[in-house]
């Protein structure tokens, strides 16, 4: 009966292996029915399934797969970080008309091996697959950006802080739609919110200095942060400020696109969280990497439009980012590095094909393979 069917990993066709991280992998992979879920079996499945996010009558002919490993993630001690993805993707998703540049979440379920997360499939790869592949046009950089904006605009206004942006965790879906991935640190301050939930887990290059003076972790200890100086006035976490940690991030996507590496970014971790301190303090400015932007441009006002947007939006204070302020995201939207770009139309971009790298999947039922005959430990 339909009403009875619990959904499994038998009901897919695995393809290639598009994405790997610390306890799962994920796949491109098919459902084996051309009609996915009937309306039936979909109403009946999002009402005795707690937890899953509502199933859609028809799935895409095309899935991605997220594969984790339960064992490993109680042995590594992160099934709280897990279980928060999990409902933090879930609350998105569920949000009416959701949001284009959020990654979608159509269902979740367990098996005695791993939990599985059904998502729609990004083709393009991430941004820093992008960069590193070649490098992008200020009007390309302007429409990646703007995109970022945007999904960072949704969720804030739904209350949640993603923690841990940075190129890896922004996909290029169909029409180089910007999709938002990943947010196993993210918190949602409408459960209120704790110091630990945004301790420092992310990495370095795009972290903000008030995540580095508040965290705990081993990672943070060795950095000699004096108790004087301008480090003094910055605030530890609170729900005024948080959203500035996804700004601090933005700021630094910008300046990575147009130069291949991050502000902050040096030889260790290490360097780097110094290097952030430094700046913090005053000690070093941006200015010294300037030369970056200039041999990626002739042009001296995209430059300098660049650079005053970069700037202000790493400003060491996250009450003082730019939009943090009254006016909130349409400082950044009126920005003049912003300048012709129309935030209420639906832009068709013209963005060359060279700037898709294709990633290479199974594109038909043969060339997939059977998920009933793979064993559970093919995924760990």
């Amino acid at each position: 009966m339909g009403s009875s069917k619990i959904y499994s990993i038998s009901d897919y066709y695995l393809g290639e292996l598009i994405g790997e991280g610390l306890f799962g992998k994920v796949y491109h992979a098919k459902p084996k029915r051309g009609e996915a879920l009937s309306p039936a079996a979909a109403a009946a499945a999002a009402t005795t399934r707690k937890g899953n996010v509502s199933y859609p009558s028809i799935l895409p002919n095309n899935v991605a797969i997220k594969t984790m490993d339960k064992h490993e993630i109680m042995k590594q001690d992160k099934s709280k970080m897990v279980l928060k993805e999990l409902r933090v993707l879930t609350k998105l998703s569920q949000l009416q008309l959701g949001s284009i540049h959020i990654v979608q979440l159509f269902m979740s379920f367990v098996d005695s091996q791993n939990l599985y997360l059904i998502q729609e499939i990004c083709i393009f790869g991430t941004l820093a697959i992008i960069r590193k592949d070649k490098m992008v046009s200020p009007d390309e950089i302007r429409f990646y950006s703007a995109q970022i904006l945007t999904g960072i605009q949704f969720m804030h206004l739904h209350s949640v802080i993603h923690c841990d942006l940075k190129p890896e965790n922004i996909m290029i879906a169909d029409n180089c739609i910007i999709k938002i991935i990943d947010f196993g640190c993210a918190i949602d301050l409408e459960n209120g919110i704790d110091a630990k939930e945004i301790d420092f887990v992310g990495t370095a290059d795009y972290v903000s200095p008030e995540v580095i003076i508040g965290g705990t972790s081993e990672r943070v200890d060795a950095i000699d942060v004096p108790e004087d100086g301008n480090n003094s006035a910055l605030p530890h976490y609170s729900s005024e400020y948080a959203p500035a940690i996804d700004l601090w991030a933005f700021g630094c996507i910008i300046y990575f696109l147009f130069c291949g590496e991050s502000p902050f970014h040096d030889a260790s971790e290490h360097l780097t969280l110094k290097r952030i301190i430094q700046y913090m303090q005053q000690d070093c400015t941006l200015q010294e990497k300037e030369g970056l932007i200039k041999s990626f441009s002739n042009d001296g006002v995209l430059m300098q439009t660049t650079m005053d947007l970069v700037e202000k939006l790493l400003i060491p204070h996250p009450k003082d980012r730019l939009g943090m302020g009254n006016d909130g995201y349409d400082a950044i939207m009126t920005h003049s590095f912003f300048d012709g770009y129309d935030w209420h139309c639906d832009h068709t971009p013209s963005i060359s094909k060279s700037s898709q790298p294709q990633i290479k999947t199974a594109t038909t039922k043969e060339q997939m393979q059977d998920g009933s005959t793979l064993p559970f430990d093919f995924f760990t």
